[in-house]
Formats: C-alpha cells, sequence, structure tokens
C-alpha cells in the first residue's frame, strides 16, 4: 500500500500537523506500507504546489491523507481554489483528518471522501456530517509518539520541574504572559522549563531572556526533542496551550495544566474541559484569580497527587481502524 500525506508546517501553521504526520509515518511502516508525506507551504505560507504537480503525484498513490485544518490556510482565495478542484477530482481517495468549529474543512468542502478522521474530544451532535462517507470520530483515533514513559516513577514534589509549552510558534506571546503571571509566586523550589518551538523567532527568544534577568527567573531553555514524551521525561508538571500537545499528555495521563490563548481556543476547550481531570486557564491574564490558582497548583503538592490518582481510561491510538479504511 501507497500512503500520501499533505500537511501544512511554517510559522503561521505551527508545527503540529508536521508532527502528526511523522507519527502516522511510524504507524503505517509498521506495515511495510510505503509512506511519502509532503509539506504543502513554505516558510512565507504560499502554496508550494500547483495543481497538476499534486494531481500527478495524488495519481501514484492509492490513499491520500490531507492534514490541512487551518480557516487561514484553506480559507485563502488562491488555496480554496485548489482543494476545491483536488477535492472534487480525487475525493475517492482522499482521507481528510478534519479539525473543529471554524477550522472544519468537511463543512467548507463537501465531498464524498473516502473517509474523515476527527481524534478530539468534541460534541458529536454539533457535527454536519457528509451523507455517504464513513467518519472516524473521538479520541480514540488520535495516534501519539510511539515511546511512553511510567511517569509516577519521575517526577519529585519538592523540587519541581515544570515544563511550559506554548507550541512551535507561540503566536500569541504566551511565554512571556506566563513568566509575569509566575513571576510573583516563584521561589527556589521551582526548577522551571521554557521549551523553544521550532518557529520561535531569534527577537521573541531575546524578550524572554530580557525579561527573566530583568525579573530574576531562572529558567532553563529545552528544545522540542521530536517526541514530546522525552521532553516530559522528569518533569513534575506541564502547563501547555490548548494544541494537539495537550492531547498527547492527556492520553499518556501526564499531569499537566491547560491554558487557552484565545476565544477560539476557549471555545474548542469546552467539551475536552468534561474529561480532563486537571485545570484549565481560560486565559493568561494577569491578575489575582490566576495568580492565586497558579500558586495553588505549583507551590502545593495536592494537584499533582489528585492528578495520579484519578484513573485516565481514555483510549487512543487505534491505527487498526484507520490502516483498515486506508487499505479498502
Amino acid at each position: 500500500m501507497k500512503i500520501l500525506y499533505f500537511y501544512i508546517s511554517s510559522y503561521s501553521f505551527g508545527g503540529g500537523h508536521l508532527k502528526r504526520a511523522e507519527n502516522y509515518q511510524y504507524n503505517f511502516y509498521k506495515y511495510r506500507a510505503k509512506f511519502k508525506k509532503i509539506n504543502l507551504v513554505d516558510e512565507n505560507n504560499h502554496t508550494i504546489l500547483k495543481f497538476n504537480e499534486i494531481s500527478s503525484k495524488i495519481k501514484k498513490f492509492d490513499t491520500i491523507f490531507f492534514d490541512v485544518s487551518n480557516k487561514r490556510f484553506f480559507g485563502n482565495k488562491i488555496n480554496k481554489k485548489l482543494l476545491k478542484k483536488i477535492f472534487s477530482s480525487f475525493s475517492n481517495k482522499i482521507i481528510i483528518i478534519d479539525g473543529l468549529n471554524d477550522e472544519t474543512i468537511t463543512s467548507k468542502f463537501k465531498y464524498r471522501y473516502k473517509c474523515v478522521i476527527i481524534p478530539y474530544i468534541f460534541n458529536l451532535n454539533k457535527l454536519d456530517k457528509i451523507d455517504g462517507v464513513k467518519y472516524l470520530l473521538g479520541i480514540r483515533y488520535f495516534l501519539t509518539a510511539k515511546i511512553k514513559i511510567n511517569y509516577e516513577q519521575n517526577f519529585n514534589l519538592i523540587n519541581k520541574k515544570i515544563l511550559f509549552t506554548s507550541g512551535s510558534s507561540d503566536l500569541e506571546n504566551s511565554t512571556l504572559k506566563f513568566l509575569k503571571l509566575i513571576r510573583p509566586i516563584y521561589n527556589k523550589y521551582i526548577k522551571l522549563y521554557i521549551l523553544i518551538g521550532p518557529y520561535f523567532s531569534k527577537q521573541y527568544v531575546k524578550q524572554i531572556i530580557d525579561y527573566s534577568i530583568n525579573n530574576n527567573l531562572n529558567f532553563k531553555f529545552t528544545k522540542f526533542k521530536g517526541d514530546i514524551y522525552k521532553n516530559v521525561f522528569n518533569k513534575s508538571l506541564v502547563i501547555t496551550s490548548s494544541g494537539l500537545t495537550k492531547y498527547d499528555l492527556f492520553v499518556a495521563n501526564i499531569p499537566l495544566v491547560v491554558f487557552c490563548e484565545n476565544n477560539s481556543q476557549q471555545k474548542l476547550n469546552l467539551e475536552f474541559k468534561k474529561k480532563f481531570q486537571g485545570y484549565c486557564f481560560n486565559n493568561l491574564i494577569y491578575n489575582k484569580k490566576n495568580i492565586i490558582k497558579l500558586n495553588d497548583i505549583i507551590n502545593k503538592n495536592n494537584y499533582i497527587k489528585k492528578y495520579l490518582s484519578k484513573t485516565n481510561r481514555i483510549k487512543a491510538n487505534d491505527f487498526q481502524s484507520i490502516y483498515n479504511l486506508a487499505k479498502n
């Protein structure tokens, strides 16, 4: 079986789609399938392939995945025209990995796809399905990285190692907002790690460093190691933005706190909060409420203990169902 996987990855679109493409690649390789992944955009978010080029590639493969659920991508007039032409011509070979709310591709492009996968926690009643199309819905179909850790054996409640991550680009300057929020409660027992995404600018990194120096905040930068589980190893707690990473950590039952960066994320997070055993910040605004809550989470041990005491019965990684659909 030959699989072609189109995705988008750049400063504006982040690196979540790329990481998912790598997870799919790993799983298909286990079945000895031929797998090719292609980033559809360049650093300036311009589509790098024309219809004839994409068409010629599609014809050489059995099943085509499109992981491009970003409204700034498929809402662009040029991209919209291109996708419409591709989907109408090859829908029977295409599996869409779709998004939620206004990031839902299949609500804008209604064709008889081979399958639509929406691997998140959301309100199924709000989904506008396409007649005759197979759907794989829910976190059961969320594929995580190949390596997991026995997390309970790798944390220290006294010298707390806290990892903060705001995605590949940090378009909302969440790292700086978090540092301002933690400053009033910071103490010598907090070992802070800031995960630097591949699309962080040098200027932004300098801003983070300057703020930390001026406010006596001691932390270590850590680069993404290609597998989020390697980054969180031996950390007490992970504080992450409301993107794909929260699902990776949630499925692995790793103690985490989730924060929303904007109104769109707040809406997407509503259903997730109902299943999540931890705490979600609606924002990182510097105010008394957020400071008090962050202090309770970080400087008291109850949060992590309660998190680990709750059984996570969420099941994911049902690749077999995805493989069977791709094969048929």
